[in-house]
């Protein structure tokens, strides 16, 4: 089966982005003092809030991808319209300001500072803001594996997180599509982070954020990663509960089996709710489905 197959390749996929990013770190190019990123990071982070992000360049400095930990960081991702549709501000951080992404001249530039031999650019939100970034929080879901039928539906509960994942198997280096995480995967050929949510053949995927803080609209978009979009494949179905109680409505998004992501909104009264996505197929077989969301807030500043 396709789904038993893919642990090699995200396996040998890290593998090379490991290597790759220990040949540029190692590639003769004097490095940025520690204190320097403490520095930057003090700044970030006194300054942060949900929904923003952090871009370093050039994409050598692989220091980044642990000195500002936990904000989220990108160093090797793509940064264009998408990206700052679903971002807050943005913090750039450079040692070379020609490498910043050109994507971000469209924001205004709030202020810029140099700290050492890095030059720190703060970049403006826009109009809707990101209230509530749910990959980011995927660390503080609920995921379990609900049967569809039956007298005495009892969850199964993906309770163990390690690796930017909610693990559903024992056997996370031979399933690792039985999961749900934030990975890097290739959708309408651009690869940026995603929530990988695989469908489960034996029940409904659900993935419930108990008190997520909610605008005036709540924007979903996925789709299905390029190399697993084939001949005959299914339909994957994302339906999203906005509410504090089990039974609340849902909406049902149909994800169809082309190449390409689909962007969704659903409208939203500001404060916090709890948030269900529960993710089914009829079919399951190498339906690699990967969604992500994000509250937004018209009048937020």
């Amino acid at each position: 089966r396709g789904e038993d197959r893919v642990g090699g390749r995200h396996l040998g996929a890290a593998l090379a982005v490991g290597a790759w990013a220990w040949i540029a770190a190692n590639s003769g190019r004097a490095g940025i003092d520690a204190a320097v990123w403490s520095q930057v990071h003090a700044k970030i982070a006194a300054e942060f809030r949900e929904g923003d992000r952090i871009v370093v360049r050039p994409a050598w400095h692989s220091e980044a991808a642990t000195a500002f930990r936990p904000l989220p960081t990108d160093i090797y991702g793509p940064v264009d319209d998408d990206f700052l549709a679903h971002s807050g501000r943005v913090f750039a951080v450079t040692s070379d300001p020609s490498s910043l992404p050109a994507a971000l001249a469209a924001r205004a530039v709030q202020s810029e500072e140099r700290i050492g031999d890095l030059t720190l650019r703060r970049y403006a939100a826009t109009t809707p803001r990101v209230v509530f970034a749910f990959r980011e929080r995927l660390d503080t879901a609920r995921v379990a594996v609900w049967p569809e039928t039956g007298e005495k539906r009892e969850a199964r509960p993906c309770g163990f997180f390690a690796f930017d994942t909610w693990w559903c198997t024992e056997r996370p280096n031979l399933d690792d599509w039985r999961a749900v995480g934030r990975r890097p995967v290739v959708v309408g050929g651009a690869q940026r982070p995603w929530i990988w949510a695989h469908p489960h053949k034996d029940g409904v995927l659900q993935i419930v954020f108990s008190r997520a803080t909610l605008g005036t609209k709540l924007r979903v978009f996925g789709g299905i990663a390029d190399g697993a979009v084939q001949a005959g494949g299914g339909a994957v179905d994302l339906t999203v509960r906005v509410g504090n109680n089990e039974t609340a409505s849902g909406e049902k998004i149909v994800f169809e089996n082309r190449v390409g992501a689909k962007q969704h909104e659903i409208q939203t009264a500001r404060g916090p709710a709890r948030v269900t996505f529960e993710v089914r197929a009829a079919s399951t077989d190498r339906r690699h489905f990967v969604f992500d969301a994000v509250a937004l807030d018209d009048a937020a500043p």
